[in-house]
């Protein structure tokens, strides 16, 4: 009698599985929250190193500036890696949809669809958050 088959010598078998698909869209947005990150460190290290040389009088009206320019340079790094985030999505989401087109089989193409729809809703709520963040950055200009 033949063994039966583990899940993953089946999902290989079948053309690939959900769990590859989220983990590499997992690791996209990962990517794309780790590059935010690290963005948003260099800006406030920089920013440091601008407070060094401040006069002691004008200490207090240097330090409210900066904390303002600081922030305006913030909320447009943050703009800037929401729209990122935002088009690497998309750009899952075209790749997904070819998949469900393509799909081979029926079983394959309801897959597809799940992830699509997972993804589209992961947009969607990018797409919230970006407008929320350019809402924020207009009220305060």
């Amino acid at each position: 009698m033949p063994s039966p088959l583990s899940g993953t010598q089946m999902e290989e078998q079948d053309g690939g599985s959900d769990d590859e698909d989220r983990n590499e869209l997992f690791a996209i947005l990962q990517e794309a929250s780790s590059d935010e990150e690290e963005g948003d460190d260099t800006q406030e290290d920089e920013g440091d190193d601008n407070d060094i040389n401040v006069d002691v009088e004008m200490e207090e009206h240097t330090s409210t500036t900066t904390k303002f320019t600081m922030n305006e340079e913030e909320s447009k790094a943050q703009l800037h890696s929401a729209k990122e985030k935002l088009n690497e999505i998309r750009e899952a989401r075209i790749e997904q949809e070819t998949r469900v087109r393509e799909a081979s089989n029926l079983f394959l193409k309801q897959r597809f669809e799940k992830v699509l729809e997972e993804i589209k809703s992961q947009e969607t709520e990018q797409e919230l958050e970006l407008r929320r963040l350019e809402s924020q950055a207009y009220t305060k200009s």
